[in-house]
């Protein structure tokens, strides 16, 4: 799914065209709902009904599952040679 942008805006309405498990369901409407608010994470969360800091725990979840999803972990990148 595209990224909303200002030449893609996020749509008015938030549908659903496939199967998807709740997890990534609730995950993807709080980007959708995030890009209709462009970005403020506290126009975002009142309108979710969720306290800010509960909308930084799901985003912080979000971007953790992600990292795991790729592999990019800082604990599977090599180590640097230490410079003498």
């Amino acid at each position: 799914m595209p990224s909303p942008t200002a030449e893609n805006p996020p749509s008015a309405s938030f549908a659903v065209t496939e199967e998807l498990t709740l997890e990534e369901l609730e995950m993807r409407y709080i980007r959708w709902m995030l890009a209709r608010r462009n970005g403020n994470r506290t126009q975002c969360a009142e309108a979710l009904g969720i306290s800010l800091r509960g909308l930084r725990y799901k985003l912080n979840a979000l971007e953790d599952d992600l990292e795991d999803a790729s592999g990019d972990s800082p604990e599977d990148q090599p180590e640097a040679p230490a410079g003498n």
